[in-house]
C-alpha cells in the first residue's frame, strides 16, 4: 500500500506528480487518488498532522474483493 501521508504532505508543498513518484516510489495512480482526496475533503497540511494513521486509511479503502472460504468441490 501507498504511503499516503507522505504523497498527500508532497502535493501539499507544492511538488509535481514526477517528483513525488521518483521521492515515494509510488505509481501515478495513488499521487492522483491523495490528490483527488484532498480536493474532494478539503484538507490541509494542519488537518492532515491531526489524522490518525486509521482515519488516512479510510480515506482509500482497498477495492479489491475477498474471496470466501468455501466453495464448491468438483463432481468427478
Amino acid at each position: 500500500m501507498a504511503d499516503y501521508r507522505s504523497i498527500m504532505g508532497l502535493l501539499l508543498q507544492g511538488r509535481s506528480y514526477r517528483q513525488i513518484v521518483d521521492a515515494v516510489g509510488c505509481s501515478h495512480r495513488d499521487v492522483s487518488a491523495a490528490r483527488k482526496t484532498l480536493d474532494d475533503r478539503g484538507l490541509n497540511a494542519a488537518a492532515l498532522a491531526e489524522m490518525s494513521d486509521a482515519e488516512l486509511s479510510g480515506l482509500f479503502p482497498d477495492g479489491r474483493s475477498k474471496v470466501s472460504a468455501g466453495y464448491d468441490l468438483p463432481d468427478f
